[in-house]
């Protein structure tokens, strides 16, 4: 059984609960039949970086917006996370985990150079960043070309104290930036590009 993790969404922050205070591949990266429940809250102000931080959630009011992202494998070296109707192909690659492309009704994704997700080992202080670019279709009407950057930064860590209460210790919190250059135009006539 698939270990449950939890994650707050706020913005751009992205609180992680970590076993230290270093996001690494044995407890970090996602697994065959694990599971994220997401809720949207509220914005609210990231605070300063840095050591002993302390976020307390336990004045945040949550949305009526409760979804799951589960996680599982496909062969040896790929893993699909779904949520929303969307499945994302995750693939770890020496020290680092990226998407490989990704689908839903409307959206067809491939990524020739994959989006970097994260890299292990990450602690605070650490800023990592890639390039990406991807090529698909939406609705089999318009091709889509896309590249861009991604930065990842961890910055700060402390304890979180959830809104039931519950105080998790040694989280790292991380950031993702992501810059996106996307460009559609209609298909050439009698193309057609299948989803794998």
């Amino acid at each position: 059984m698939g270990k449950i993790l939890c994650t707050v969404l706020v913005g751009f922050l992205f609180p992680l609960c970590v076993y230290s205070q270093t996001l690494n591949t044995s407890y970090n990266l996602p697994r065959s039949g694990d599971k994220l429940m997401k809720c949207q809250i509220t914005t609210i102000q990231p605070n300063k970086g840095g050591n002993q931080q302390v976020w307390n959630f336990t004045d945040i009011k949550l949305q009526d917006a409760n979804y799951e992202l589960k996680y599982e494998a496909q062969g040896n070296d790929t893993i699909i996370a779904t949520e929303h109707r969307t499945m994302y192909y995750y693939q770890k690659s020496g020290d680092s985990l990226f998407c490989i492309g990704y689908e839903n009704p409307t959206t067809f994704i491939i990524y020739q150079k994959p989006e970097l997700l994260l890299a292990f080992p990450i602690s605070q202080g650490h800023t990592v960043y890639d390039y990406f670019e991807g090529k698909g279709n939406y609705c089999n009407y318009l091709d889509i070309h896309l590249r861009g950057k991604t930065t990842i930064t961890a910055d700060a860590s402390g304890k979180l104290i959830l809104p039931d209460g519950d105080t998790i210790q040694n989280v790292l919190r991380t950031y993702t930036h992501k810059y996106i250059h996307q460009q559609m135009q209609p298909q050439k006539k009698n193309q057609i590009i299948r989803h794998a």
